[in-house]
């Protein structure tokens, strides 16, 4: 079985994130999917599933003009009913997108972790201009994360 990266930090930090983007948009539960899931949150108003978020932390910001995520996610994303956006975070931004837009990227970039740490995580990724996300500065008020309850989830 492959390796995985994602740590308990990794899943704190997570959390982080979603609370803050829970607190921009306080009308919805949001609630964690299980692992391995095409998203990690499931974003609720009266128990009806609305809209899925990915996250992804930056532990740095790169000095690069785009931000970038999986081509294969994002097609996963998109094939799927709900309205999906993508939320890539760094220590000074929340940056958000659907994935309709990034999906709609021309430029495909060579990305991931790097070949030494983690050959398998390197992929086709589509990448957006920086200008092209919603961004929010760090700290937001924090929100509501509702727990994951995985048997409503498989149901």
């Amino acid at each position: 079985m492959r390796q995985l990266f994602e740590t308990e930090a990794h899943l704190v930090q997570e959390a982080k994130v979603a609370k803050a983007l829970a607190a921009l948009f306080p009308a919805f539960d949001w609630r964690k999917l299980p692992d391995r899931y095409i998203a990690d949150y499931a974003i609720c108003k009266n128990r009806q599933v609305r809209s899925m978020v990915e996250i992804k932390w930056k532990s740095k910001f790169w000095a690069v003009p785009h931000v970038s995520y999986s081509k294969v996610k994002t097609l996963m994303m998109l094939a799927s009913p709900l309205k999906a956006f993508v939320c890539v975070a760094d220590p000074f931004l929340l940056r958000l997108a659907p994935v309709e837009q990034l999906a709609a990227c021309p430029d495909i970039v060579w990305n991931g972790r790097n070949e030494a740490r983690d050959a398998e995580d390197c992929e086709p990724c589509f990448a957006m201009p920086h200008e092209q996300w919603k961004s929010y500065k760090w700290p937001v008020t924090e929100g509501v994360i509702m727990p994951c309850d995985n048997r409503e989830a498989v149901a």
